[in-house]
């Protein structure tokens, strides 16, 4: 809107969309980002994802870089983990690359792991910690960027992918928005 040949900028209220797809949200910094700012962390009282066999089942993806997706989230207090599952498959003339990234308004820790589907896992983390699940899977831990090489056994690399995303300076609400490709 012009006031006078002057540019007006009209304030829109917090998560108000912001995108012509609806698919942003308005933050108290006046930015417009994929994820919706939390009060508090108050949407996640409910949450059942806090181990890693409670994980959030995000279906199966292929290797096909376009295939994957984002989730949002909120680690509610010092003590919150959340955890997040998929299959992989493994495509004809495509790579296994599973990148994981984390944007968060804290730091916030990310870590990936892996079971090939057929037998033989083996994973490696290149800048990157290593580090073994819960239930005995390897994987790879960071802050932002995780991308750890997977291989199988044979010639097929289809695997279930677990992602962990840790509250790694105890603060009491930490958003972030996850994405992540096999």
């Amino acid at each position: 809107m012009c006031v006078g040949g002057m540019a007006v900028s009209t304030p829109v209220e917090v998560n108000s969309s912001c995108s012509s797809d609806r698919g942003s949200y308005c933050h108290p910094d006046g930015q417009c980002r994929p994820c919706p700012t939390y009060a508090e962390c108050t949407n996640e009282a409910s949450e059942s994802n806090n181990t890693q066999s409670s994980a959030v089942q995000l279906g199966t993806i292929t290797d096909d870089d376009d295939d994957g997706g984002a989730v949002c989230g909120v680690l509610d207090g010092p003590d919150d983990v959340d955890w997040y599952v998929f299959g992989g498959e493994d495509k004809v003339l495509h790579v296994v690359n599973p990148t994981r990234s984390l944007s968060a308004n804290a730091n916030a820790k990310l870590c990936v792991y892996a079971r090939c589907v057929n037998s033989g896992t083996s994973v490696a983390c290149f800048g990157e910690s290593k580090d073994t699940a819960p239930q005995g899977q390897l994987g790879c831990c960071s802050f932002g960027k995780v991308t750890p090489t997977i291989e199988c056994d044979g010639l097929d690399d289809s695997a279930t992918i677990w992602i962990k995303v840790e509250n790694s300076d105890a603060l009491q609400c930490v958003e972030y928005e996850l994405e992540y490709h096999f």
